[in-house]
């Protein structure tokens, strides 16, 4: 049998009655309160619903025994059998699919079995069920079963990840959990990728109204690039037809006030918007190019988009470090070193961010192409919106003086930090506030007077992480053998940046 160990839940939190929160008298921080105390108690409920989930495939595979036991066999296919009774069992009580049932109880029984340090968390309140799924779903690549090896390389990439995700939301907390298990893996993500690479495909599923879904599997880098360049273009179309709407406006400024309105009324009726545009221009680049032009260029070379890769010193030069260096697209998560290495080779402009080794802070970023130095400094440290739980890129957010320069706050890093536009609305025409101290820091205050820390994401990717030894990937060394370096190789060799 399992044991269930529920988390204290705080002697404030009470049994409010259902038509208190009706009530006009409460304040936003006492319902702000409410909604906390029931977070606690539905996270210590979530954990005991893994819990019984747990124990529910446990009595499968426990009555298959039993039954092999008093027939003194194990008929093929008992297991299973045992198992589908039990699922079944579980589909019909609580109303959903088998397959949902399935995935809800292979789930708990990954979470009990395997990742029993994030369940007691979970537990005791520390995290959500969506933090704990994305702990174990990360931490998927470190193996299953109680292998001693493996038990160590997943508490070990528990104990880390819990730092994060106590303090980070569950968006936040995926790219960070992902980077932290390539750590721990006992196989490398180029391995895994060069075998999955060749499952690409493009595929067509019809959806309703005449309308399809048209899915692509492709590898990261270029998935995320393409997305970026579409969303490029729609954002110059949107200018383009807005300054063409200005311009109809100012033609026909003499038109009566009835006739004018129902003009713009029209012309917003039939704007499209950015989505749209996006999938327009996705049609048009595919159905109106030139074939020639597609592949007569490798991908590297044909990305014309933005995107900012995160790419280890060590994982560009050859290097004789035992633990492999980890690559990762920003807003994405780790992506396969010979990716990098490609894209690396392609772009003409490298940063090179210089760390602090022990806090993983942006010390200095410098470029072949001195140009706004403080912009890309923020930039390297921040990475998205710096309001906590956002992930708005940096290319999609405003650089904010945490101090008004009105009020006199300085222009200089340790006054400034990347805000999405809605963000930086909201600190300016609303009761947040936010403080900025050492190593980038947003100390935030919200209007009932809850406060809440933003550490700098860069601090995360660049801190090295786990401990040497076992636990951590090696790195596999060909046979001694000469070969010609490519140029771009001995260049770097020369000058890494």
């Amino acid at each position: 049998m399992f044991s269930l160990t529920i988390g204290t839940i705080p002697a404030e939190v009470s049994d409010a009655p259902a038509d208190a929160v009706a009530d006009a008298s409460l304040s936003l921080g006492q319902v702000v309160n409410l909604l906390e105390q029931m977070e606690y108690r539905q996270r210590a409920l979530d954990a005991f619903r893994y819990e019984l989930m747990a124990v529910a495939v446990q009595m499968a595979t426990g009555a298959a025994r039993s039954g092999a036991a008093r027939s003194g066999s194990a008929p093929a296919g008992e297991n299973e059998l045992a198992y589908r009774s039990v699922r079944a069992e579980i589909a019909t009580a609580l109303n959903v699919s088998e397959r949902a049932a399935e995935a809800q109880m292979g789930a708990a029984w990954s979470l009990r079995n395997d990742y029993g340090m994030t369940h007691q968390i979970l537990a005791a309140g520390e995290i959500s069920a969506a933090h704990a799924r994305v702990i174990a779903d990360a931490g998927r690549r470190l193996g299953v079963g109680a292998a001693p090896e493996v038990v160590a390389r997943r508490e070990a990439y528990q104990a880390e990840v819990f730092e994060y995700a106590r303090r980070e939301s569950v968006n936040r907390l995926r790219p960070i959990a992902r980077r932290i298990a390539e750590q721990y893996a006992g196989d490398t993500l180029d391995e895994r990728h060069h075998e999955e690479v060749r499952r690409r495909r493009v595929v067509v599923q019809e959806r309703e109204d005449g309308m399809s879904d048209l899915l692509a599997y492709l590898p990261t880098a270029e998935a995320y690039a393409i997305h970026d360049r579409l969303t490029r273009i729609a954002c110059e179309v949107e200018r383009s037809e807005r300054a063409e709407s200005a311009e109809r406006a100012g033609l026909h400024e003499r038109d009566g006030g009835a006739e004018r309105g129902q003009r713009a009324a029209a012309e917003s009726s039939a704007r499209r918007s950015r989505d749209e545009i996006r999938a327009d221009a996705f049609a048009e680049l595919l159905l109106g190019s030139d074939a020639s032009a597609v592949t007569s260029c490798a991908s590297s070379e044909a990305i014309r988009a933005r995107v900012q890769v995160i790419v280890p010193v060590t994982a560009l030069a050859p290097s004789r470090r035992s633990a492999a260096p980890v690559a990762e697209l920003v807003g994405a998560g780790p992506i396969p070193l010979a990716s990098a290495r490609n894209l690396a080779a392609a772009t003409p402009v490298w940063e090179r961010v210089t760390v602090d080794a022990e806090s993983g802070s942006v010390l200095q970023v410098d470029r072949y192409r001195p140009s706004e130095a403080m912009k890309r400094r923020l930039g390297a440290r921040d990475q998205h919106c710096r309001f906590p739980g956002c992930r708005v890129p940096v290319a999609r957010c405003d650089l904010d003086h945490t101090v008004d320069a009105a009020f006199g706050g300085p222009t200089s890093t340790a006054n400034l930090a990347h805000l999405c536009r809605g963000h930086h609305v909201l600190k300016h025409h609303s009761e947040w506030a936010v403080r900025q101290k050492n190593d980038g820091e947003l100390h935030w205050t919200s209007p009932t007077g809850r406060r809440y820390v933003d550490r700098p994401p860069s601090r995360v990717r660049f801190i090295e992480t786990g401990p040497p030894g076992p636990m951590r990937r090696i790195e596999r060394r060909e046979p001694a053998r000469e070969r010609r370096e490519p140029e771009h190789e001995r260049d770097f060799a020369r000058h890494p940046f």
